[in-house]
Order: C-alpha cells, then sequence, then structure tokens
C-alpha cells in the first residue's frame, strides 16, 4: 500500500507542476502534512485523519522505490516462448522459453524454474500495459495450438518464491505489484476531477481557491503587442487607438482605415490652409501695393486695414442670410464688428484685374472723401484677389427701392424734391474738389442710398474718376448703365462732370415720373428720357407725370420737370454743372420760389441757369476733410 501511495503521490506532483496556481492558494489544509518527501500533498489530498477528503487518504512511506526488481515475467509449459512487449513502442521488455517433454518433468519451487518445463524474467521498466506474444517450437508443427496447460502471468518477485509450486499445483491467481498503475490519464470507473473555470487558477477542492489570472502580468504566457486589459476570467488585448488587426500577433496591428481617411483629410486640410495663408500673403502685398502707391498718406492706409478673418466673422462666413444686394461691381452682406458697429461689406463678384482695380479705385476715392451726403468707407481687406470694403451701414435702402413700390402712392413729393437736393449737394462736393474732380460715372437712384430719416447717402464709387482740377475731362473706357448713361460720353469717351449732370437729371425724371428709364419702353417705342423730351416739347407733361404730384406740387413739379430737361441736353456744354443744379434746388425748396427773367431769354430756365453759371462755383477744401475721414474709428 505504501508503494502504492508513492507512486500516487508522485503522479499527482507532476499534475500540479503543470497547473498554474496562485501563490495565495493553500497546498494542505492548516495543521496536516503539505509535503511527502519532495512531493507536495494539495488538498483535496491528505496524510492523516481530517486532513483529506474522503476517498482522498495518503499513507506516506519515504522508502525508496529503487532496489531488485519487484515483478517478473513467469512462463510453464513445453515448448512454449513467451515475449513481453510495450504495447505502445512495441519494444521488447522480457521474454523467456519453457523446454519439456511432459508436465511431471516441471519443477516445483523457484530455484528450478530455470527453463525445464518452467522459466522466469525479471522486468525492471515500469509501464501501465503490456503486450504477451506466445509461440511454440519443437515438436510442434506449425497448425498445431500451444500447450494446453502452458500458462504466461506476471507476478511478485518475493511471492513467486514462496508459492510456485501451489501456483502451479492448484492454479491460484498470482498477485503483482502495481507501483506503475496511476498515469496521467482518464479512468474507466465512475468518479470526479474537480479543475478551476478558464482564465482562472489555483485549488478547486478550497473555497475560494480559484483566483483569476491576471494575463497582463504574464506577457510570456499570454502575449499582447497591444493595450491589455485584464478582466475577470479572461483578458483583452486591443490595438492602439487610430489602429486595427490582431494585437496578439507581433505586428498584427496596423492602421485603421478611418484613420488613414482622418488623417488624410488633416493633411489636405492643413496644405490647403497653408496654400490660403500664403495667397492671403501675396494678395495683401499686392494690393497694399497698389493702394499704397496710390494713397498719399500711408498712414490713412494701414489704419483702414481689416483682416479676413474679422470680416468673415464679422458676416458668418457670408452668410446669404446677410446678403444686402447685388450690384455690377459686387455683392454686399451686413456685417457686425467686435465694437459693435453695424457696417456694409462689398465683395467682388468676379476676380479680374478690372474689378481689382476698381475696388482699389473706390478704397482711394472714398479715403479722400469726408461728406455728409456720401457713403462712409470705414476700411478694406487686402488678403483676398479682390480686396473687400467696408462702409457704414446704410438701413433703409435705395431711392429705387422707394420710388417702385406697389400701390398708388411713393415718396412724397416733399421727400422727393429733399432727396434731390442732398444728392446733388454730394454730387457738386466731388465735382468741387479742391485738387481734383472726382466723376462719380455711374449715377442712378440704386446707388442713392437713404437711412432711417430718408438722408441721401451717394454709395458705388467702384467706377469713378479723378480729373485734375485744371482740365476739363479724360477720354476713357465707357462705364455707368444703360439708361442713365450720358449719349456725348457713350458716343466719344470723353468723360466730363457733365456726364454726371445728365445721369443725375435722368433720376429727376425717374422722381417724376416713377418710372424706370433701364426698362421703360413706351407705346411709340421711345425710352423714357425721349418720351419726357417730347412731352415738354408738346406742354403735355401731365401725361407722363406720376399722377401723386399733380395733388401735391403740380407747381414746382413742373420747374423741376424745367430743370431736368435743362440737364438732359444732347450737347454736355448746354449743360448746368452740378453746383448749379444743387442751388436751383435749393430755390425750390426755399421759402421765397422767386424766378427773375432776364431779358433776352426764350425761357424761365435758361435764365435762371444764366444767371447761375455767371457765378462763382462753390470750392470745397479737402484736407481737413480727409483728415477727418482717416480718424474715423473702425
Amino acid at each position: 500500500m505504501a508503494r502504492f501511495a508513492a507512486a500516487t503521490l508522485l503522479f499527482q506532483a507532476a499534475v500540479m507542476a503543470v497547473t498554474p496556481h496562485s501563490s495565495s492558494t493553500p497546498p494542505s489544509m492548516p495543521g496536516c502534512p503539505s509535503s511527502c518527501g519532495d512531493v507536495t500533498i494539495p488538498y483535496p489530498f491528505g496524510v492523516g485523519a481530517g486532513c483529506h477528503l474522503a476517498g482522498f487518504g495518503l499513507t506516506c512511506d519515504v522508502a525508496t522505490l529503487l532496489g531488485p526488481p519487484k515483478l517478473r515475467l513467469v512462463v510453464t509449459g513445453c515448448n512454449v516462448q513467451a515475449v513481453l512487449l510495450d504495447e505502445i513502442s512495441r519494444r521488447v521488455v522480457a521474454a523467456c522459453t519453457a523446454i519439456c517433454s511432459a508436465r511431471t518433468t516441471v519443477a516445483h519451487d523457484d530455484d528450478s524454474c530455470a527453463g525445464a518445463g518452467c522459466c522466469q524474467a525479471s522486468i525492471d521498466t515500469g509501464l501501465a500495459s503490456y503486450g504477451i506474444r506466445l509461440s511454440s517450437f519443437g515438436d510442434a508443427t506449425p497448425n498445431s495450438s500451444l500447450d494446453e496447460s502452458a500458462s504466461v502471468f506476471i507476478t511478485d518477485s518475493a511471492w513467486f518464491r514462496e508459492n510456485a509450486g501451489k501456483l502451479l499445483d492448484d492454479g491460484d491467481k498470482p498477485p503483482a505489484v502495481l507501483d506503475w498503475g496511476i498515469g496521467n490519464s482518464g479512468a474507466s470507473h465512475g468518479g470526479y476531477s474537480c479543475r478551476c473555470q478558464h482564465g482562472y487558477a489555483g485549488n478547486p477542492y478550497v473555497a475560494d481557491g480559484c483566483q483569476d489570472i491576471d494575463e497582463c502580468a504574464l506577457p510570456e504566457e499570454y502575449p499582447c503587442y497591444g493595450e491589455c486589459m485584464n478582466r475577470p476570467g479572461s483578458f483583452l488585448c486591443l490595438c492602439p487607438g487610430g489602429t486595427q488587426g490582431d494585437a496578439r500577433t507581433e505586428g498584427g496591428c496596423g492602421i485603421a482605415f478611418p484613420s488613414l481617411y482622418v488623417i488624410a483629410l488633416t493633411m489636405a486640410y492643413l496644405i490647403k490652409a497653408r496654400r490660403v495663408k500664403k495667397l492671403k500673403e501675396l494678395f495683401f502685398k499686392q494690393n497694399r501695393g497698389l493702394l499704397l502707391h496710390q494713397l498719399v498718406d500711408k498712414v490713412i492706409a494701414e489704419r483702414m486695414v481689416f483682416t479676413l478673418e474679422e470680416l468673415e466673422t464679422a458676416t458668418n462666413q457670408f452668410d446669404q442670410r446677410r446678403k444686402l444686394g447685388s450690384g455690377g461691381h459686387g455683392t454686399v452682406y451686413k456685417g457686425f464688428l467686435p465694437n459693435r458697429h453695424v457696417v456694409a461689406i462689398k465683395k467682388s463678384n468676379i476676380t479680374v484685374q478690372k474689378e481689382i482695380d476698381d475696388f482699389i479705385n473706390e478704397v482711394v476715392i472714398l479715403s479722400q472723401i469726408n461728406h455728409r451726403g456720401v457713403v462712409r468707407l470705414f476700411g478694406c481687406c487686402l488678403e483676398t484677389r479682390v480686396p473687400l470694403l467696408v462702409y457704414e451701414f446704410i438701413s433703409n435702402g435705395t431711392l429705387s427701392d422707394h420710388l417702385h413700390v406697389e400701390g398708388p402712392e411713393s415718396l412724397p413729393w416733399t421727400d422727393r424734391l429733399r432727396i434731390a437736393l442732398e444728392a446733388a449737394s454730394a454730387l457738386a462736393y466731388l465735382h468741387s474738389s479742391a485738387s481734383v474732380s472726382i466723376i462719380h460715372r455711374d449715377v442712378k437712384s440704386a446707388n442713392i442710398l437713404l437711412d432711417d430719416r430718408l438722408t441721401v447717402k451717394v454709395s458705388d464709387f467702384g467706377a469713378s474718376r479723378g480729373i485734375p482740377i485744371d482740365k476739363k475731362g479724360v477720354t476713357t473706357a465707357i462705364e455707368g448703365t444703360f439708361g442713365y448713361l450720358d449719349p456725348e460720353y457713350y458716343q466719344t469717351s470723353r468723360l466730363t462732370d457733365k456726364s454726371d449732370v445728365y445721369s443725375f437729371c435722368v433720376v429727376l425724371v425717374e422722381m417724376l415720373t416713377r418710372k424706370k428709364p433701364t426698362v421703360f419702353t413706351s407705346t411709340e417705342n421711345a425710352s423714357l428720357i425721349a418720351l419726357f423730351n417730347l412731352r415738354m416739347m408738346q406742354g403735355k407733361l401731365y401725361q407722363i407725370l406720376d399722377p401723386q404730384l399733380i395733388s401735391e406740387g403740380m407747381e414746382t413739379a413742373e420747374e423741376f420737370a424745367a430743370l431736368a430737361s435743362a440737364c438732359l441736353s444732347l450737347k454736355g456744354g448746354e449743360r448746368p454743372t452740378m453746383r448749379q443744379v444743387e442751388m436751383r434746388l435749393e430755390r425750390l425748396l426755399g421759402p421765397n420760389l422767386v424766378i427773375e427773367v432776364e431779358q433776352g431769354c426764350s425761357t424761365e430756365v435758361q435764365c435762371t441757369l444764366t444767371q447761375m453759371s455767371n457765378g462763382n462755383s462753390r470750392q470745397y477744401s479737402m484736407e481737413q476733410e480727409f483728415l477727418s475721414s482717416a480718424t474715423f474709428p473702425r
């Protein structure tokens, strides 16, 4: 029994050696032997009462198992050979041959079992199972069977020495020493085994004996080449952020497609941002050079510069809901500056060199003007191919908007007179500049803005030109709006201050008739101006006049029409100056509308205009006004 127990302990020790376990698991019950020799005894096994589960008690025998072989192969019979084989490798373990002619010759003791009717052989190697190969020889024929009295068995050497004769005589069953019978294999009979669940290690026969294995702390047994996260009974091995694949395999994680997409977008954004930045720098350098080349005072230019980021923020990225209107030179957006100023920001619709020149020209023109009747320029942005212009915000639309409303009535006649006077005053100021006469070149009702009090602000100076005060005009490319365009300028390309006079008086006719010069065509297929001149010659002004004016101020309307007719002469030299037009409108609005008739004059209008032309034209000093404009806060 002791040998059996020792063999069991050796087997159990081998099993425990390959099973991971927690250092906190007790190897045996408290107060019980924990080992037998160098073999650990884990619970439920144990030595002694109360140290093991029922059926798991062991006897510790520290005697060595080494010594003479305990088993032997015994063969009895005549002419019989037995060979003992390892069933797995078919290796010969032991063999012996018994030779005789009759059973009576068989010896009855161990010493005489030496080949005559009986043979024996020691078995040195302990195996779990053996194979036996028997054969006969001598007088036996190939087809004859073995001696029926022959026997082969494995037995204990000591027992055989004492009981050989009895075994042979009585046919008793011999015992064997089973010191190798317990192996690491399953059993064919009932029983049970207890093991920890996957991911746990320790002693399953003890309460809380199975503990979670921290796989992340054992990288050699549980390799992870990513982010290791221990979990009860298992662990997670994840690829690092932005990668995907098998993190348990070296080199198994690669950049994920979404990450590549994000990286590609980021790189594209950075490249685009860098390109935009370089373009901003290039445009700023080019536009600033053009601007400073034309501006006398460089300090003014520096103070008027906005960044593109400021204007994008002010307009919410040029949101279409902030759009105020569009014209030939660009689109205007409403913007809010950080200092709470409400501004109008004009952005070009096209990016040709002419637009750049026009925008720069407008900056130059408006930076030199400080008049209550001219829209004020706050500054510009030079970081785009075509500069962006920042004006004061005029909230009440244009004269065109107010004239051409649905319904029978529009602006009252008195308001129309005052608006005409204020616009004439602003244009006269431009024409009477101390050093340079500024010709607007695109006077029309859509470029006359009105604030909440219907006060005039002349706008859109992109087409404007400066003419030295000592010159009467310049030859230039034709610009303006058909319907308002001076026919003499259109035919000769000669631009003078009288070109603005003609366009302004087209606006006067528009105010009288509430008809748009750009789209109106009469039944006689005549334009608005041609029909107006015809009705003036026929004395039938009422046929073309706005019916609202007949009841509100027919007398002044006729004088207003006479002034407009005088300004619409096809020859520029026959037209009055803007200063003369301003003075005549002042008289129409004054308390005493007295008109003196000179001898030799064919009409009252011609006489009055002659008197006006003999007077000195008013000159404006722009130096002080220019400095005032430059210091206006952004």
